[in-house]
C-alpha cells in the first residue's frame, strides 16, 4: 500500500496472574480504539472504526517436571457505528508445553515443543446490505500451532513455528486457509 496508512489503533490492557499450587492462572482485559482512513481505493473504510473489549482467561497447569498443559477462554466484543461491522467473538484454547534434553546444546537449557490450538467462534451484528443482504456473517476459525524452542549458547535460542488459520464463514468471501512457518533467533536478556 505503499506509504499509505490503512489504519492506526492504540489501546491499554490490564493482566492480573496468581500463581495457584501448581501453575499459574491470568486474568486480563484489554481496549482497543480502530481508527481506519478513507482514500480513493477505500472511500467507505472509515465504516470499520469501532471499539474492541477483549476479556480472557487461562490457566496452565505442570502435570511432570517437563509436561505442562495449558487452556484458555475468551470473549471479545467489537463496538462499530455499523451494525454489520460489530461482532461477538468466543474463543477456547488448549496447549501442550514439553521441555526434552534431547535436542540440549546447553548445559542446564533443554529444548521446548510447545503445541497448541484455539477455536474462535464470531457472531456480526446484522447483514450488510453491500454483501449479502440476506446473510448474517458467522465465522468459526480454528488455529493450530506448533513452535520448537532450542538453546544453542546460553542467551541465544534458535525458534521455529508452524501453524494455519483456517475460517469457514457464512459469507464465502470471508473464508480462507492460511499456512504459515517460521525461523528465527530468540534472545534472552
Amino acid at each position: 500500500m505503499g506509504a499509505y496508512r490503512e489504519y492506526f489503533a492504540f489501546g491499554a490492557g490490564l493482566t492480573l496472574d496468581k500463581r495457584i499450587e501448581r501453575g499459574p492462572i491470568a486474568a486480563s482485559i484489554d481496549w482497543r480504539r480502530r481508527r481506519y482512513h478513507d482514500s480513493m481505493a477505500r472511500p467507505t473504510n472509515s465504516l470499520r472504526n469501532g471499539d474492541e473489549i477483549a476479556l480472557r482467561l487461562g490457566v496452565e497447569r505442570e502435570i511432570t517436571p517437563w509436561l505442562a498443559v495449558s487452556a484458555g477462554f475468551g470473549y471479545t466484543r467489537f463496538l462499530a457505528p455499523e451494525a454489520y461491522n460489530a461482532h461477538a467473538k468466543w474463543s477456547v484454547s488448549a496447549g501442550l508445553l514439553l521441555t526434552h534434553d534431547l535436542f540440549r546444546l546447553v548445559p542446564g537449557r533443554a529444548a521446548a515443543l510447545s503445541l497448541s490450538a484455539a477455536l474462535l467462534f464470531s457472531g456480526y451484528g446484522e447483514a450488510n446490505a453491500n454483501i449479502d443482504p440476506d446473510v448474517v456473517r458467522h465465522d468459526r476459525e480454528w488455529r493450530p500451532s506448533a513452535t520448537l524452542d532450542v538453546p544453542v549458547i546460553d542467551d541465544i535460542s534458535l525458534v521455529g513455528q508452524f501453524g494455519a488459520n483456517l475460517r469457514a464463514s457464512t459469507l464465502p468471501n470471508y473464508r480462507y486457509s492460511n499456512v504459515y512457518t517460521m525461523i528465527g533467533v530468540a534472545l534472552r536478556f
